[in-house]
């Protein structure tokens, strides 16, 4: 730990920052941030629109070009299966997808297939259709699971030779069975090689987003996950009715502390405050790295009052010889998150006025209590680098 005061600093100069006798360790983050709809994650109940709509274009498009080919009695039947999928494409919109189990979004690609079995069925040009039995394997292998895409390899292979079984040999067309054991490897190969490729991607997206969204130095949260979770936070409080306070805190002098010992030393301070301030926080609290020495915590749930002795206890926990200034605030009935960060970055302005070393917190706007008024809880200890 840092046993160095600034104080000293002016007395000792020139030091090394070896000198320090600072055991670090890396800091973890105490929350990871939620992830986006990357690569197909997206909400149940709005994706079987988005995903199904080029798949089912395709189909629709490829029945129309093969019964405008094909010159026979039976001609209604692609009619009626142009007309299936046009029912199919409006029910989906109009399914409870979100209160469904997880593998009812297959049933769409599913019905599909059975649409093309149909067609192969009440049609003599068998070969022109088979082909459209690929896009609901690729729509599985593209928005489903492993178990998706075998469930639509188990479909096509019914579609393709359940009527082989069914039928007298002497009717078969020779080389069709050859045929469908082409389309049904050719659909198992495609369709299990394409989702693992979406798989890794989504793996790797999902990988990039939490790098996206954490310090490389500290291991919290930076910024652009502040951005994105303060809000939700303010949402969530607001909905379930706890209050939800937020503290700045920023380190005192670091300058000073970097220009005497050096950067990489400083690197180790901001290491050693993050992980010793993460030990003051509960297990649902969230600090961030707002940007330099200075840092963000959200505290839901609790009151100002409790807010103000997590702050102190953050004081206690400083290495010896360095010091913290800490504003805190709780977020008004219908605050937004940017006027609380701002009424916090206040309330942080005033500790450093005070003579640092200290948590000023400011009393949520009421009409009793005029805003901006400020209430100062100095620390138990002395400010050793005021």
């Amino acid at each position: 730990m840092i046993r160095t005061s600034l104080m000293q600093v002016t007395d000792t100069w020139p030091m090394g920052a070896d000198t320090l006798g600072v055991n670090f360790r890396p800091s973890r983050s105490n929350r990871e941030t939620m992830r986006g709809p990357l690569l197909g994650q997206a909400p149940r109940g709005e994706a079987p629109l988005r995903r199904a709509t080029p798949f089912l274009a395709a189909m629709l498009a490829g029945f129309a070009a093969v019964h405008l080919q094909v010159q026979e009695s039976r001609s209604a039947s692609f009619l009626m299966a142009i007309v299936l999928g046009v029912l199919l494409v409006a029910s989906i919109p109009l399914v409870s997808w979100e209160k469904l189990p997880s593998m009812a979004t297959t049933l769409p690609p599913l019905l599909l297939v059975g649409i093309v079995g149909f067609l192969r069925e009440t049609s003599t040009d068998t070969e022109a259709l088979t082909p459209l039995i690929l896009l609901p394997v690729l729509w599985l292998a593209l928005y489903d699971s492993r178990l998706g895409v075998a469930l639509g390899i188990s479909a096509v292979a019914l579609a393709l030779f359940v009527p082989f079984i069914a039928t007298a040999n002497t009717s078969v067309v020779p080389g069709e069975r050859q045929s469908a054991l082409m389309w049904l490897l050719v659909a198992a190969f495609t369709g299990f090689a394409a989702n693992g490729l979406v798989r890794d991607l989504r793996e790797r997206a999902n990988a990039f987003e939490k790098t996206s969204r954490l310090d490389a130095l500290t291991g919290l949260q930076n910024r652009r996950a502040l951005d994105t979770q303060l809000p939700l936070e303010t949402k969530r409080a607001a909905a379930l009715d706890y209050p939800l306070c937020i503290a700045m805190l920023d380190l005192d002098h670091f300058k000073l502390f970097n220009d005497h010992f050096g950067h990489q030393a400083g690197d180790r301070l901001l290491e050693e405050v993050a992980e010793r301030w993460n030990v003051c926080l509960r297990s649902h609290d969230t600090l961030v790295r707002y940007g330099g020495e200075e840092f963000c915590a959200i505290l839901p749930n609790v009151t100002l009052d409790g807010a103000v002795r997590v702050a102190e206890r953050i004081l206690e926990a400083m290495p010896d010889g360095q010091t913290v200034s800490i504003g805190v605030v709780q977020l008004a009935p219908a605050e937004t998150a940017d006027v609380a960060l701002a009424r916090a970055d206040t309330a942080l302005y005033e500790a450093k006025c005070q003579g640092r070393n200290r948590v000023a917190a400011l009393p949520t706007p009421d009409v009793a209590a005029p805003a901006w008024t400020l209430k100062l809880r100095a620390s138990a200890r002395a400010p050793e680098a005021a």
